[in-house]
């Protein structure tokens, strides 16, 4: 697997650590479905 920039955010908290973790990849356009779903699973979001 090849390197790929991404953020964990926090969504619908008032304070960072709290709230809905969100991953955001901030190139997907490579991925095909199974390459997303992997990489969900890895960061278990």
């Amino acid at each position: 697997m090849s390197m790929q920039r991404y953020l964990q955010l926090d969504v619908f908290a008032a304070r960072p650590g709290d709230g809905n973790p969100l991953g955001v990849v901030l190139d997907g356009r490579r991925f095909d479905t199974a390459g997303m779903q992997g990489f969900a699973a890895w960061t278990n979001l």
